[in-house]
């Protein structure tokens, strides 16, 4: 699927993704491995907003 959009259902700041650093982390959907006891499972589906649209707002509001 060339055309097919990245999507996003959610964002936080977070303390655990990376040791010692404080990231973004944005939880991507559509995902298409399907992992036998998944802890996203919702992820699975293609819902949420295109994330490309988003972007640039969501990384200048937390930058710095």
């Amino acid at each position: 699927m060339a055309d097919a959009q990245l999507k996003y259902v959610e964002y936080a700041v977070t303390l655990e993704e990376v040791p010692t650093e404080i990231s973004l982390t944005i939880s991507i959907s559509n995902c298409r491995f399907r992992c036998h006891g998944c802890h996203s499972a919702y992820l699975q589906q293609d819902v949420g907003k295109p994330l490309l649209l988003d972007l640039m707002t969501l990384l200048r509001r937390y930058e710095g």
